[in-house]
C-alpha cells in the first residue's frame, strides 16, 4: 500500500493493483493495512485460549442461552437466531502431555460430555471452528492520511457484553457519512480527522469497560447459579455513547450525544433520520421560516420536520432548533433567533 496527496495504491495478494481517494482497514485484529502503515497496536493479550465454532445440538431448548461451568471447564452453547446452529464456546482440549488440541467436532462433544453431564445430546454440522484469544488492544492513531482503521484493526476487546460487532458497526457509520460528504465536495478534509477525534476514546472506554466486566463475570460465575448474563449493565447496551467532547458537538442541551427516539407525526424520528442525511428538527412555529431556509438551500444535504411531539425527549422548552447528524448524534441544539442567523453557515 503507497499513498501520495491525492490517492491510495493498494497492490492485492493477487497481483492486482487498486486506487483510490481513500482506503479503509477493516480487516481485522492482525489487520495487514495497520501494519502496513506502521501503526502501533498496544496492550496485552490473555495466555489461555478458548475454543469456539458453530455447530448444530439436538435435544436443548433454542428458547435458552445454556452453559456449564465448573471447576475444571466450561461450555456455552447459545442459539444462532434464524438458523438452526448453535455459537459453541468452551475451554481447551489439552492431550496427555497438557498440550492444547485444535478445535474439532469430537473434542466439543467430549467437552460438552464433561462438562454439561446432559445426556442425548448430539453436537453435529460444525460450520466453523476457531479459537479465541482474549486481548485488549488498540491501535495508536485510526486515521494516517488517506488511510483509515476500523473495527477489529482499530480495537481488540475482551467478548465480555459482546460489543466488538457493534463497536465495529459504529466505527463504520462514524466515519461513513464524513468520507461520503468529503467525497462529493460538500465538506473540507478537516472532517475526516474528527473520526480518530470521536471514536479512539469511545475505544479506549470499550476496553476499559469490556475488562472490568470480564472480570466480574470470572469472579461471579464461580458462585453456583451465576452465568455470564451478569456482564450485562445499561452501559453495554452502548446506548449512551456520545461525543459530548468533538469538535462536531455545538452546544446546548445533549449536544454529541445519542438522538433520542420519539414520535414525529405520522411516523417515528428514527424513521426520519435513516438515509444518510442530517435533519434539522424545529420545534413551536417560530422554527418555520428557518427550517423552510434551510430546506431550499440543502436539499440533498439536510430534511427537515416539525417535532413538537418530541419535545420532552430532546429537553425542549419554547422555539428551538436541533441539528442531527446522519449518524444519529446531536450535532446542534439552539435557541431559534440565535438559528436563523446563523442557518446557512
Amino acid at each position: 500500500m503507497a499513498q501520495d496527496g491525492e490517492r491510495v495504491t493498494v497492490t492485492l495478494t493477487d497481483g492486482r493493483r487498486l486506487t483510490a481517494a481513500y482506503a479503509v482497514g477493516c480487516d481485522g485484529g492482525h489487520s495487514a493495512v495497520r501494519k502496513a502503515l506502521g501503526v502501533s497496536f498496544e496492550g496485552s493479550s490473555a495466555e489461555e485460549v478458548m475454543w469456539c465454532g458453530d455447530v448444530e445440538a439436538d435435544g436443548l431448548d433454542r428458547g435458552y442461552w445454556h452453559q456449564w461451568i465448573d471447576e475444571d471447564g466450561a461450555v456455552l452453547l447459545w442459539p444462532i437466531p434464524g438458523t438452526t446452529s448453535w455459537q459453541l464456546q468452551s475451554s481447551l482440549e489439552r492431550d496427555a502431555g497438557g498440550r492444547p488440541l485444535p478445535p474439532s467436532l469430537a473434542g466439543f462433544q467430549r467437552l460438552f460430555d464433561r462438562h454439561a453431564r446432559v445426556p442425548g445430546v448430539r453436537l453435529a454440522s460444525p460450520t466453523w471452528l476457531s479459537t479465541y484469544r482474549v486481548s485488549a488492544r488498540m491501535a495508536g492513531r485510526f486515521r494516517m492520511g488517506r488511510v483509515f482503521l476500523a473495527g477489529d484493526a482499530a480495537h481488540v476487546q475482551p467478548i465480555a457484553g459482546g460489543l466488538g460487532m457493534n463497536t465495529g458497526i459504529q466505527d463504520a457509520f462514524n466515519l461513513g457519512w464524513k468520507l461520503a460528504l468529503v467525497a462529493r465536495g460538500r465538506a473540507g478534509e478537516a472532517l475526516l480527522d474528527t473520526y480518530d477525534e470521536e471514536r479512539r476514546p469511545v475505544a479506549a472506554w470499550t476496553l476499559k469497560l469490556t475488562g472490568e466486566r470480564l472480570r466480574v463475570s470470572l469472579e461471579g460465575t464461580r458462585t453456583a447459579g451465576v452465568g455470564t448474563e451478569i456482564v450485562l449493565t445499561e452501559d453495554t447496551t452502548t446506548l449512551r455513547v456520545g461525543y459530548g467532547w468533538s469538535s462536531l458537538a455545538w452546544g446546548g442541551t445533549g449536544a454529541g450525544e445519542r438522538a433520542p427516539d420519539a414520535p414525529c407525526g405520522d411516523a417515528r424520528l428514527y424513521e426520519v433520520f435513516a438515509g444518510g442525511h442530517f435533519t434539522l428538527l424545529g420545534f413551536g412555529a417560530a422554527s418555520e421560516p428557518v427550517l423552510a431556509e434551510v430546506a431550499a438551500l440543502f436539499p440533498e444535504l439536510v430534511r427537515t420536520r416539525r417535532a413538537d411531539a418530541a419535545r420532552a425527549a430532546y429537553g425542549v422548552e419554547g422555539d428551538a432548533l436541533v441539528l442531527v447528524r446522519p449518524d444519529h448524534h446531536i450535532a446542534l441544539h439552539t435557541g431559534v433567533e440565535r438559528g436563523a442567523r446563523s442557518s446557512t453557515a
